[in-house]
């Protein structure tokens, strides 16, 4: 590993991040960082190591800076004996480090000696005590120009400069620049370091020098050779930690078991997503002094794949060609094995990386419809790379698109770093990753991540998810950011094929074993047809898959209760799945009919649904199912008043009964809303009724309206709509109302909603079926009419009838 700090010709430079947190040595000391940084700057060969913060100002935590930064010339005599630093110390051919790294318990003095005397520390002053930020820079600035080679460490670098008027920061930003410049000596190897509790907070206006050295010329991200970020606590200091533990008699584990659980627990100290805060070493701890047995070791990757109903004929052997080709150019180009001091911790090291053009791709583009298995790929895909030694750490960093836009200049980009720098070592996961093509700032987040996957190949994969279409658009779209053809070619894209029937049944099963649960004998012969008739009911461009399985897992298993044993019985109400196992028969065609029974006067309306029940009955004889029949939708053609909205809301009802809708609900939504609607709202307001109406009935009186008088947002609302009855016609039913002429003139406006649509025909009531409506109306306020009265009702509804006006 390079040591920070090694090439002082930058003369400044930052550590940032996790700067808060404690550190654990190949020593098994436990350090903070200011500790840290002076045993390393030691090693480099500092003699002199100075501490700054706004609070403390100028201190000291060691006797021989203390010495040699009292003012007056240095002297030989003060300048102690020289430093070796740790790269040049001699290490006997074939010693290899222990817990204490190469340290090494003393036998004793061969002769006699008189004990160590302890060093007089009385005339030490350890600090400089107060001072103004004029004499601190004059100090610092003559101590900094000294030949003694010396290292300045600034604490807390956001408080030094937020806590200073305009003057005195430009004042530390002229003098900082100057040490970056010619004020130091070309022979200097002198150095400051500021520490950063979490980033960088150097405005541009405030410290133009300063910043300008650290970030480049109109970069939001430091410059990675002058700024280095802490992350987590890797696998060494895990395990550094564990075995200080263990010889404290804290903890009882192996060094077996410290090798095989370290790096996991390591894992855990980097979350998931990019909101969690990282975790301190104290976490693990904390967690392994709560738990007395280590934790059930992890099952081989390879092997979970396997055992994955139907991930691996997808992708076993392209996964383990490209394992393969990485391991083989890893072997070829890869960095020779470097020495580890006893100071030497990883994450503050630089790893010596091969040239990323050298190495493999291992970037993927996971392709496919939901619940197909491409979040436990990727998490299985990133334990591969780390098991077989092309990744570090082979954790995974899940994000969305809206985890990294910031919708401000420079935002997206510096949040889009972060994700990488978390993700260094392991897996960045991008579910749905072409939502960046749809935002301004997206844009910005793909450009950075480009650069990122070229820079730091070998370092960490990117794993993108979502449809196929979206994602090959995403990739190959003219005007698509032209590195993702090159980072996602052909042979990175990994279609995942909807599941099978076969591949469902597996997966039910091993959700239940998982949920301690076992399905009984007569439940097992039955799922194998009965998953064959639910697979063929669902749309397979939006079939949730293993989702929907997971789903139908949750709610057989709370009703199940305590009860382990599943049962054909608690399938009982699931929308389909009475059919699919034959709990209920389907219902007769009189019974599904019934709630029209109490209706007046609309015996032809009648009549075609019958037809449409004793088709589906058919159907349910000829094929033994109704699984992938679609509900249907329908064009209710007829006057006010002619009862369309009454059938429309007990169509829905009779559908979820045949097992064609989940849940057979209705939602309505009046063509009239989309009249005058603002520019991009109709578009909008269709999506959500759409989504609202899933499973059920989406209703749209007055139909015609979308299309009066050129109304552009109910055209816009329009082909929304005819697009999504086809992709949803098995979750869907789209019913239209309105009046006959009117809906001619709709349906003429586009060919597709013609041929989607069954029409019903709702003739008007005659005389005798208004005057029958009218008796009922009447007795329902407790109210009746003479016979005479009501011969005077029918005579003037039958004249009212015969001259009404046609549409």
């Amino acid at each position: 590993m390079d040591s920070l700090f090694a090439d002082p010709s930058k003369r400044i430079y930052a550590l940032y991040g996790n700067t808060g947190d404690y550190f654990c040595t190949p020593q098994l000391r436990e350090l903070d960082l200011a500790t840290w940084l002076l045993d390393h700057l030691r090693t480099l060969g500092y003699q002199r190591v100075l501490y700054y913060s706004p609070n403390k100002k100028m201190h000291f935590l060691d006797a021989e800076t203390a010495r040699l930064a009292r003012p007056g010339p240095a002297s030989p005599s003060r300048q102690g004996p020289p430093v070796i630093p740790a790269a040049t110390r001699r290490i006997p051919p074939g010693l290899k480090p222990g817990p204490l790294g190469f340290a090494r318990i003393s036998r004793g003095p061969v002769a006699a000696s008189s004990p160590p005397q302890p060093e007089d520390t009385s005339d030490i002053r350890w600090d400089f005590g107060a001072m103004s930020d004029a004499q601190a820079i004059s100090g610092l600035d003559r101590i900094l120009c000294e030949p003694i080679p010396t290292a300045l460490v600034f604490q807390n670098g956001e408080d030094l400069f937020a806590m200073l008027d305009q003057d005195a920061v430009r004042h530390w930003d002229n003098t900082l620049g100057d040490w970056v410049g010619a004020r130091l000596p070309s022979s200097s190897s002198n150095l400051a370091v500021l520490v950063f509790r979490d980033e960088i907070s150097i405005q541009q206006e405030r410290l133009p020098r300063l910043r300008k050295h650290l970030f480049g010329e109109g970069q939001a991200q430091p410059l990675s050779d002058r700024a280095f970020r802490v992350g987590p606590a890797r696998q060494d200091e895990v395990a550094s930690l564990l075995h200080r533990l263990r010889l404290l008699g804290t903890i009882r584990w192996t060094p077996l078991q410290i090798q095989r659980h370290s790096l996991g627990l390591a894992q855990g100290l980097i979350p998931d997503s990019i909101t969690g805060g990282i975790k301190s070493l104290g976490t693990v701890g904390h967690q392994v002094r709560s738990q007395p047995q280590p934790p059930a070791e992890e099952e081989n990757p390879w092997r979970q794949l396997q055992q994955a109903p139907g991930l691996a004929t997808r992708v076993e052997s392209r996964l383990r060609s490209l394992v393969q080709d990485a391991r083989a150019k890893l072997a070829r180009h890869g960095p020779p094995p470097q020495s580890v001091g006893p100071h030497d911790i990883e994450r503050l090291s630089r790893r010596r990386q091969p040239a990323p053009d050298k190495l493999a791709n291992l970037h993927l583009a996971l392709l496919g419809s939901p619940g197909t298995g491409k979040t436990t790929l990727a998490r299985l895909v990133a334990r591969i790379y780390r098991d077989e030694g092309i990744l570090t750490s082979g954790h995974l960093v899940e994000v969305t698109a809206s985890n990294l836009i910031e919708e401000h200049v420079g935002g997206t980009a510096k949040r889009t770093a972060e994700a990488i720098s978390r993700a260094l070592g392991g897996i960045l996961f991008i579910d749905e990753a072409y939502s960046l093509g749809t935002n301004q700032f997206g844009a910005e987040a793909v450009a950075e991540l480009v650069q990122a996957m070229s820079a730091h190949n070998g370092q960490f994969a990117v794993i993108i998810a979502g449809y196929t279409k979206e994602i090959n658009d995403f990739i190959d779209a003219p005007d698509a950011n032209a590195g993702l053809r090159s980072r996602f070619p052909e042979a990175n894209r990994w279609t995942l094929g909807n599941y099978t029937s076969t591949e469902l049944n597996q997966i039910f099963s091993f959700m239940l074993t998982q949920e301690d649960c076992t399905q009984d004998e007569s439940l097992r012969d039955a799922l194998p047809p009965a998953f064959e008739q639910w697979h063929r009911a669902q749309d397979a461009e939006r079939f949730g898959n293993a989702r929907e399985v997971k789903n139908l897992v949750t709610e057989l298993t709370r009703r199940a209760g305590e009860r382990r044993l599943i049962q054909k019985a608690d399938f009982d109400g699931l929308p389909g799945w009475r059919q699919y196992l034959g709990l209920h028969p389907l219902p007769t065609v009189a019974e599904l009919l019934r709630p029209l029974d109490h209706l007046i006067g609309i015996e032809n309306v009648r009549g075609q649904l019958e037809r449409l029940c004793n088709g589906l009955h058919l159907a349910m004889r000829r094929d033994g199912t109704l699984a992938g029949h679609p509900p249907g939708h329908y064009l209710l053609i007829g006057n006010a008043g002619s009862g369309k909205t009454t059938v429309a809301r007990l169509l829905g009802p009779m559908l979820h009964q045949l097992g064609l809708l989940n849940k057979g609900h209705l939602h309505e939504l009046p063509a009239h809303q989309f009249v005058g609607d603002a520019s991009g709202d109709a578009e909008h307001r269709m999506r959500d009724a759409l989504r609202l109406a899933q499973d059920g009935v989406l209703f749209i009186d007055e139909a015609h309206q979308l299309v009066a008088d050129n109304n552009p947002q109910g055209r816009s609302a329009l082909r929304v709509l005819v697009p999504e009855m086809e992709h949803r016609r098995q979750q869907l039913c789209v019913i239209l109302a309105g009046y006959p002429e009117d809906m001619q003139r709709l349906l003429a406006t586009d060919q597709g909603l013609q041929s989607r649509v069954k029409p019903i025909r709702f003739p008007d009531y005659e005389a005798p079926s208004l005057h029958r409506i009218a008796i009922d109306m009447l007795a329902a306020k407790k109210l009746r009419l003479t016979p005479a009265a009501s011969e005077q009702l029918l005579r003037l509804l039958a004249y009212l009838y015969a001259n009404r006006q046609p549409g």
